[in-house]
Formats: C-alpha cells, structure tokens, sequence
C-alpha cells in the first residue's frame, strides 16, 4: 500500500488543469498519454 500517492497534473494552455491522484508502488512502471485535445491516459504497464 502508498501511503503518499502521487498527484499527477495536466496543464494545457487556456483550460483548467486536470489532476488524479495515482497509487504508484514501488516496483511498478506507470505510462501517460497527453493527447491533442486536452485528455490525457495514466495506466499502469506493469
């Protein structure tokens, strides 16, 4: 278990920022897609 999870924040010119707070445990690979339009895609590879 985190017991401090990690905030990842989005900032695109002109919007608000997006935030999400992630579990990211040791050991693990964790990907991000920021995508044209502003979204974005956090997942956990393995």
């Amino acid at each position: 278990m985190v017991e401090n999870p990690t905030v990842l924040t989005i900032n695109v010119p002109g919007e608000k920022p997006q935030s999400e707070e992630l579990n990211i445990a040791e050991g693990t690979t964790w990907g991000v897609i920021a995508l044209p339009t502003g979204g974005y895609f956090a997942d956990q590879l393995y």
